[in-house]
């Protein structure tokens, strides 16, 4: 029993670090940004998941609003795939736990049949 405790002690550390994000906490939107893009290049939906709100939203490549839960069953079935990206000309705003980024970024990927 005691060696049973002992075991479980060990492991305890493992299985809480497991469940914790595998990336670092954003420091504000900026950093949220790029963790955001980082995270379309490498397709890591665990990651998009995570760090989007139930309320985002984002510009789409004709202006049109891209929701959150459109971007991630887009990375998941493998409906978009970008290839490469660059973020200029951005500009963050934060208003407390709400921050605003603007900028251009321009990618390069693949939509079925683009």
């Amino acid at each position: 029993m005691k060696n049973l405790v002992y075991l479980l002690l060990l492991f305890l550390p493992a299985i809480a670090s497991y469940s914790q994000p595998s990336y670092t906490q954003p420091a504000d939107a900026m950093d949220c940004s790029n963790i955001f893009f980082k995270a379309l290049l490498e397709e890591d939906h665990a990651i998009l998941e995570s760090l989007l709100s139930n309320d985002f939203s984002i510009s789409g490549f004709q202006g049109q609003e891209v929701d959150r839960n459109f971007i991630l069953q887009s990375v998941t079935r493998g409906y978009l795939r970008i290839d490469s990206g660059m973020l200029s000309g951005s500009r963050a705003r934060n208003y407390g736990d709400v921050g605003v980024i603007t900028g251009t970024w321009s990618a390069r990927g693949q939509l079925p049949e683009q």
